[in-house]
């Protein structure tokens, strides 16, 4: 299974109430539904910017990093923001 199947199995079977484009940003209002189905995801080429408006336009800042995303990752991490819930999927 690749990473874009999993990231799209789990929009499908745990969608959030809510998603808005921010940029290159989806961000996501789970209503309640827990932080996965909260947390932003890049769609995208992001800059500085693009990512301190998504900050700001999130009630609680939570990004979802997928595969492909090591830049979004490390640029959260020089921002003192740290992994919280790592989402683990199993297949056999």
């Amino acid at each position: 299974m690749t990473p874009a199947t999993l990231a799209r199995i789990m929009e499908d079977t745990w969608p959030a109430a809510w998603v808005w484009p921010c940029g290159p940003f989806s961000l996501r209002d789970g209503a309640g539904g827990g932080k996965r189905v909260s947390a932003a995801s890049c769609d995208g080429v992001w800059s500085d910017g693009d990512l301190a408006a998504a900050e700001a336009e999130m009630a609680v800042p939570l990004f979802l990093i997928r595969a492909g995303d090591s830049a979004l990752d490390l640029a959260l991490a020089a921002r003192g923001d740290r992994i919280v819930d790592p989402v683990v999927a199993y297949a056999a």
